[in-house]
């Protein structure tokens, strides 16, 4: 039986255009990222990763705006509060590209207006296999979130905005694959807690014959944490291994706060 016959994921109707991407395409130099994980397939694969790594920044300007962090305690909802790190390690990753915690000044400025304090942020890279070809990108925010799939299906949708009105970026061009579909990772167990994934594909834009470069965009969000992971799998993995990757990161990225 196959992960999806088994319940693993179900697929879900788009989400409603009801979320506008923060400062319209300019969006993409408000989020802070790391390094990418080094690409070792050649010079179209590089720009094919930079795009992708630049359609997940997209997404994770959208973070602060579904957060109300609160001073210490107990969550609004009765549950333990958890922040998020950067682990050395999760399942088979490592860390593989550094580790920043910082904002910038205008980002954090944004997040006052929208009524957030004392935000916290985590961001990484992650490989594994033996040439470190499988990759994770990382990034996500700590407080209390109200609503956990609302944040969730508004970056999502905040993505699919942004392939309809710039499909092509940098000779690449990214087609959303379905839609968004609901994924229960081991470990994703925890009341409130929603994980959805989308695939993407990156193809050169000329039509050349190069290699195009397969990925799963997957979100969680609780009522403690939001995270956004990118998955490079490679060939033959699909939706139900980036959710298992996903789920492995964020058991090992979650702590008592």
């Amino acid at each position: 039986m196959s992960k999806q016959q088994a319940g693993l994921y179900e697929p879900l109707p788009a989400a409603p255009r009801s979320y506008a991407r923060p400062g319209g395409p300019s969006g993409y130099g408000a989020a802070v990222w790391p390094p990418p994980v080094p690409d070792r397939r050649g010079g179209r694969g590089k720009v094919m990763a930079a795009v992708a790594i630049g359609s997940l920044i997209l997404m994770c300007t959208l973070l602060g705006g579904f957060l109300l962090l609160t001073g210490g305690g107990s969550s609004a909802h009765g549950g333990a509060r958890y922040r998020l790190t950067a682990p050395e390690r999760a399942g088979d990753f490592l860390r593989d590209a550094p580790v920043d915690r910082t904002f910038r000044a205008d980002h954090l400025e944004r997040l006052r207006r929208l009524g957030v304090r004392d935000a916290g942020s985590v961001t990484a890279g992650y490989a594994s296999g033996p040439a470190r070809s499988g990759m994770l990108m990382y990034s996500g925010l700590w407080g209390e979130v109200r609503d956990p799939e609302r944040a969730v299906d508004g970056m999502f949708e905040a993505m699919a905005e942004d392939a309809r009105e710039r499909p092509v970026k940098q000779g690449t061009r990214e087609e959303i694959e379905g839609s968004p579909v609901r994924v229960i990772p081991r470990g994703l167990n925890d009341a409130g807690a929603v994980m959805k994934c989308q695939a993407v594909q990156f193809t050169p834009a000329d039509g050349g014959t190069g290699a195009g470069l397969p990925l799963s965009y997957c979100v969680w969000a609780d009522h403690s944490t939001v995270g956004v992971v990118g998955a490079a799998l490679g060939a033959g993995a699909g939706i139900a291994e980036a959710a298992e990757a996903a789920g492995e990161l964020r058991a090992a990225a979650r702590t008592p706060r």
